[in-house]
């Protein structure tokens, strides 16, 4: 094995120097020579990606015509990482716009005092942006990291409001507006990114069972410059195959995604150099320049287009202004399992056949090549030999063509790749690698297990005997009693449906909807519509209107069916102002109910908000229908003929109003009058039908107008906190 001979940082400087000045005068550059004849540089990557980079550029000016993948792969132990430098260097030369012009100051250089920050080391460079290795003087000379670029501003005001372990954190940001520059000041949490795993992949580590590549690459990246690197924190546990470690990676990720898009936040260019992996080897989202930002008026647009969803690339080709509004999670689901992919197989999923001669802006060809089939990660040929069946199902779910056909969200795709690396799962894969040596070793010791097993089975498990004490307190009415067990067993079981169904229900009753959301949500697994309904239940009751209406079309898709949940997802389509859903919701129910009050009562709102422009008559007379008929469900319930009279009082400003209308407003206004209310009440909320108010004699005797006004707050989902009781009381809702 090479040991490192003793060379000084400077000295491996003024090395590649010296060489690529000695290239430039005229010596033909060869860097694969040169890296093999001083194999210190093995541990200064950045200055052996130089040198590859030097080479290239050298030879292309000369006329050599290289094919950038053949080039790449004579240094397989940097063949993606140079292959990224390759491709920034190509977007600046077709998008010269982006590169920094003559007269504008130039990028920061070592040694620079550059907004505030003392530069030390070029860590990385992208299309748009540089980030550097500094030190911040004001603040005791910490190390930090800072991106510099002229488009920083957005991504700053984005990153802000992001917290989370696996999206990388920003300090502060500097703007400089002589200059345009934007420096973003993050944490030194590591300096290696998925690229240099993709590296590591590339020298081997998918082929073995080194699941603590993640750990390594990460631990042992370092900048050539001598400083004191902050200490190292306890790495994760890593274990298992190298496929395993990448299934934890993608889990990590999908997590820190979740908690963007809970903030109206779509990454929109996630890919292996815009993953960090810290000195633990834990993933982290970062360079959230591209992203959708609901919060932000102007959007910018873009992408990598390898790594880009195909209704993106389709959108991009329409209409750009659209594609940068779009909010939808299952584009960065797809991205992520496309660096899932990569990284299990050395391969992308898609690509078009003559990928390296295509301008930047090949649209067409890179939504052809995802038209196709993605080749099967388990092809005995592959790199990827060896990976398991439900890990490879997982990732090809991420890569569908048809975005109806992946994990509607990033909580669903983390909820898969939690399953698939629970202990008992990860135990029975173990065991079919090593079946034939477990069955020699452990042969004798069966009997004596068979014996204790037999013991064990008779006895309740901890995590039972806390679930009875919980279900105890919640029939006793003391659901805050039953979430510390609940909590303390799910710790113990964290995938069991008959827990999470529990502590779920006690914080429903206890009003606790977020909690109670984040348990249904785990529900995915065992039953996908009981958790997306109860989810969407979860929105409702907090007001967030579109994303319930998400929820109840996720639970529709998974067949539920029930009269119940189509009120609800009708309510939520309406509230979130998606009126031509909440409209088609509400005529399916009418199919099937027709005398149903609150779908009678929905469907008249939604035609009473459309009625406006040229379609007004015709829905105008639909929404009469509506209210006639509320008119005989409800005929004394004051909310109903004053909701009646309110949709009357629209349909008086047509020109040609509906015959009915006027009867049907006499009668609802001497309803009211014998009711109790006054004129001069109903006047004033209708203007629209004040002559007909006029012409109404007052009443010659009370009436009570005793009915209720149903809320949608009562329609009932199973309240039982029992998960087999649940599921049998879920079944039995009517149709």
């Amino acid at each position: 094995m090479f040991k490192k001979p003793e060379t000084s940082e400077g000295d491996l400087q003024t090395l590649v120097r010296a060489q690529i000045a000695a290239w430039r005068s005229g010596e033909r550059p060869d860097a694969k020579a040169f890296l093999g004849a001083h194999p210190e540089l093995a541990e200064a990557k950045s200055l052996a990606l130089d040198l590859i980079y030097e080479e290239f550029c050298l030879r292309s000016e000369s006329g050599d015509t290289l094919l950038k993948s053949t080039f790449c792969e004579q240094f397989p132990a940097y063949r993606q990482s140079i292959a990224k430098l390759l491709e920034v260097q190509e977007f600046l030369d077709q998008c010269p716009q982006f590169a920094p012009q003559p007269q504008a100051a130039d990028w920061p250089q070592p040694g620079q005092r550059f907004l505030g920050y003392d530069i030390v080391e070029q860590l990385g460079r992208g299309s748009l942006a540089r980030v550097f290795l500094a030190r911040e003087p004001a603040l005791g000379q910490r190390l930090v990291v800072v991106k510099v670029s002229r488009f920083g501003a957005s991504e700053a005001a984005t990153l802000g409001k992001l917290s989370h372990e696996n999206i990388v954190p920003i300090h502060s940001v500097q703007h400089d507006a002589a200059s345009g520059w934007t420096a973003i000041c993050m944490p030194l949490l590591g300096t290696a990114t998925g690229v240099d795993l993709l590296d590591a992949a590339t020298a081997g580590a998918r082929s073995s069972d080194d699941g603590a590549a993640l750990a390594r690459v990460g631990r042992t990246a370092r900048p050539v410059s001598s400083v004191e690197l902050p200490r190292e924190q306890a790495a994760p546990l890593w274990r298992g195959t190298f496929s395993d470690a990448i299934a934890r990676f993608g889990l990590q990720l999908a997590e820190g995604l979740v908690a963007a898009h809970a903030q109206g936040v779509l990454h929109r260019d996630i890919k292996p150099s815009n993953v960090l992996l810290a000195w633990s080897g834990r993933p982290m989202l970062l360079d959230f320049n591209l992203a959708t930002d609901l919060d932000l008026a102007s959007q910018r647009v873009g992408g990598t287009l390898a790594y880009m969803a195909p209704e993106q690339i389709a959108a991009l080709q329409k209409d750009r202004a659209a594609a940068a509004r779009e909010f939808d999670p299952r584009a960065d689901v797809y991205s992520l399992g496309v660096v899932l992919y990569e990284l299990l197989s050395g391969q992308l999923p898609a690509r078009p056949a003559d990928a390296d001669r295509l301008p930047l802006d090949a649209y067409q060809p890179w939504l052809e090549s995802k038209t196709q089939s993605v080749p099967a990660l388990r092809d005995a040929r592959g790199p990827a030999r060896g990976i398991d069946a439900r890990l490879e199902a997982i990732v090809l779910k991420c890569l569908a063509f048809d975005p109806a056909q992946r994990y509607a969200t990033a909580a669903e795709l983390a909820a898969a790749l939690r399953a698939y690396l629970s202990p008992g799962r990860a135990l029975r894969r173990f065991v079919r690698r090593r079946r034939w040596t477990l069955a020699a070793v452990l042969l004798p010791v069966l009997c004596v297990v068979a014996a204790a097993a037999a013991y064990v089975a008779t006895r309740p498990s901890r995590e039972n005997r806390l679930l009875s004490q919980a279900l105890a307190d919640l029939r006793n009415g003391n659901p805050a009693a039953a979430v510390q067990p609940l909590t303390e067993a799910i710790r113990l079981q964290p995938r069991s449906p008959e827990l999470r169904l529990a502590r779920a229900q006690a914080y429903r009753q206890l009003k606790r909807w977020s909690e109670a959301r984040a348990d249904y949500v785990e529900l995915t697994e065992a039953h996908r519509g009981v958790a997306a309904t109860m989810a969407g239940y979860c929105y409702l009751n907090e007001s967030k209107f579109r994303e319930a209406d998400g929820s109840f079309l996720q639970a529709e898709l998974a067949g539920v069916d029930k009269l119940n949940v189509q009120l609800l997802h009708g309510y939520a389509a309406r509230k979130a102002s998606s009126i031509g859903g909440g409209l088609g919701i509400y005529a399916k129910v009418l199919s099937r109910h027709p005398d149903n009050y609150h779908a009678v009562r929905g469907h008249a709102t939604c035609l009473a908000s459309l009625a406006s422009g040229p379609s007004a008559p015709r829905l105008s007379v639909r929404a009469i229908d509506d209210v006639v008929k509320l008119g005989e469900l409800r005929p004394n319930c004051e909310a109903t003929l004053l909701f009646v009279l309110a949709v009357l009082d629209r349909e008086a400003h047509d020109p040609q109003p509906d015959p009915r209308s006027g009867p049907l407003a006499a009668d609802c206004f001497q309803r009211l009058l014998a009711g109790g209310k006054t004129r001069s009440e109903l006047t004033q909320n209708c203007q629209g039908l004040k002559a007909i108010l006029d012409t109404v004699p007052d009443p010659k005797s009370r009436i009570d107008l005793n009915q209720a006004e149903p809320s949608i707050g009562n329609v009932s989902l199973p309240e039982s906190a029992v998960w087999a009781d649940f599921l049998r009381q879920f079944e039995s809702l009517e149709r």
